[in-house]
C-alpha cells in the first residue's frame, strides 16, 4: 500500500506492516489500511480522538504499551474470557466496555498492567467476577506452566475499571513462552 509492504499472518487471519525498524502495525487488513491512511493524512488520525489520547497518556511511559478502542476492547475481552465469555452476564457487560490500555515492564521479571474502562462500577465488578471464575476453572485443568501464569495473575475492579496484573520472573516467563498454551495462542 503506497510505499509499505503488508504481510499476511496466515494462521491468524491478520496482517502486519513494518513502518520502521521499531514500529509494527498489525490487525485485520482493513484496520492496518486505515492506520496507514491516518499516518499518511488521508484519514483522521488518533490525535483527533480525545478518549484514545487520554488512554495513551497513562501508558506511554512503559517500555511496551498498547491501547484499544471500544471495538478492539470488546474483541480482546471476549478472547480473554474464552468459554466464560458466553455467559449472559458478559453479554450485558460487553455493551459497557469503552477502551483498554496496558503497559509492560521488563526491569525485574515481566510485569503487565491491563486496565479495561467500563465507566460503571457494577459492570467492572461483574467482569472481575467472571474473569476470576474463568481463571479458577482453567487452573483446574491447565498444564503446570499455565497454572503458574494464572497464579501470577490478579483481577479486581477499581472505580469502573477492570484491572488485571500479571507479574513473574524472567525464568518463569521463558517457561511460559515455550508452553503449548502460549504456542497455541501464537498459532
Amino acid at each position: 500500500m503506497r510505499t509499505n509492504s503488508i504481510y499476511s499472518l496466515v494462521k491468524t487471519g491478520m496482517v502486519a506492516c513494518f513502518l520502521d525498524p521499531s514500529t509494527t502495525v498489525f490487525g485485520t487488513s482493513d484496520a492496518v489500511r486505515a492506520a496507514l491512511d491516518a499516518r499518511d493524512s488521508i484519514a483522521p488520525s488518533l490525535l483527533t480522538n480525545a478518549p484514545m489520547m487520554e488512554a495513551m497518556k497513562s501508558v506511554d511511559s512503559e517500555p511496551l504499551w498498547s491501547i484499544l478502542d471500544q471495538k478492539g476492547t470488546k474483541f480482546m475481552v471476549h478472547q480473554l474470557l474464552g468459554n466464560a465469555g458466553s455467559v449472559a452476564d458478559f453479554d450485558t457487560a460487553r455493551k459497557h466496555l469503552q477502551s483498554c490500555r496496558y503497559g509492560m515492564d521488563f526491569q525485574h521479571g515481566v510485569h503487565l498492567n491491563l486496565s479495561i474502562e467500563t465507566g460503571d462500577n457494577f459492570i467492572a465488578t461483574t467482569l472481575s467476577s467472571i474473569l476470576n471464575a474463568a481463571i479458577t476453572l482453567r487452573k483446574a485443568s491447565a498444564p503446570d506452566a499455565e497454572k503458574q501464569a494464572l497464579a501470577a495473575t490478579t483481577v479486581h475492579s477499581v472505580s469502573g475499571n477492570l484491572e488485571v496484573q500479571f507479574a513473574t520472573s524472567d525464568d518463569e516467563f521463558t517457561s511460559l513462552l515455550k508452553s503449548p498454551f502460549f504456542q497455541s495462542v501464537l498459532a
